[in-house]
């Protein structure tokens, strides 16, 4: 029968091989961490794509309120004070105060999207 040669690790490889697995381990950290940087990136592109889908919803939908109180006002006289023309007016006000705050919404959105771009550039440097 053979016998199996021993292995013998000596101090300098004992070093090495503790040294390769560290850096390993360094690296697939390092690579996990880029990979959940990138989701994040793909789903705050996402999010502002949909912010701002949003933001032109309700400037369409303002719009149309506007119209409608132009319209109403045009068929019915300017000076009508009615409880429908002043519910136009107030749903056309509501409309617009809904546009201003997706606008606001949308631009926080691209400044996050903006701050996670530098943050993924900086950690590949």
């Amino acid at each position: 029968m053979m016998r199996r040669p021993r292995v013998r690790l000596t101090m300098r490889g004992s070093m090495a091989f503790i040294i390769f697995v560290g850096l390993l381990l360094g690296w697939a950290a390092h690579r996990a961490r880029l990979k959940w940087q990138t989701q994040r990136l793909i789903d705050q592109d996402i999010t502002v794509e949909s912010a701002e889908a949003n933001f032109q919803n309700a400037g369409i939908a303002r719009e149309a309120a506007e119209t409608a109180v132009a319209r109403y006002a045009e068929e019915h006289g300017g000076d009508d004070e009615s409880p429908t023309l002043e519910a136009l007016r107030a749903a056309a006000k509501e409309a617009r105060r809904k546009e201003l705050a997706r606008e606001e919404t949308w631009r926080e959105e691209r400044r996050t999207l903006s701050r996670l771009i530098k943050a993924h550039y900086d950690a590949w440097r």
